[in-house]
C-alpha cells in the first residue's frame, strides 16, 4: 500500500464510511491538515510532530511558519515543492516520495 493510501475521514474528523465500510483512498490532503493542526505531543508515538498552526493566530512571522510546516511536512516524508502564507490561507503543494 502506497504511503498516501489510508482510511480517510471526514471535515469533523470522522471516520467515513461507504455502505458500512471505511472509506480509503489518497490521504496526502487529510495528512497535510491533521500535521498543521496537531500540536507537539498529540502524536503519542511521535510527541516532537506536529506544527501547531493555531498558535499562528495574529503572528505576522509567515517565514518562521513556512519552515516549520516544511520541516513537519518532510519529517512525514513529504517532498515539499512550495508553501504559501497569505493572510489566513495556507497553500501546500508537496507530496509523497
Amino acid at each position: 500500500m502506497a504511503k498516501n493510501t489510508d482510511i480517510l475521514i471526514g471535515n469533523d474528523i470522522d471516520l467515513i464510511l461507504s455502505g458500512g465500510d471505511l472509506c480509503v483512498g489518497d490521504s496526502t490532503l487529510q495528512n497535510q491538515y491533521l500535521i498543521l493542526a496537531a500540536q507537539k505531543g498529540e502524536f503519542k508515538e511521535h510527541p516532537l510532530f506536529g506544527a501547531g498552526i493555531a498558535d499562528s493566530v495574529n503572528d505576522e512571522d509567515n517565514t518562521y511558519w513556512k519552515h516549520r510546516i516544511n520541516e513537519e511536512l518532510k519529517r512525514d516524508g513529504m517532498i515539499v515543492k512550495k508553501i504559501e502564507i497569505n493572510g489566513e490561507t495556507i497553500k501546500i503543494n508537496a507530496e509523497y516520495k
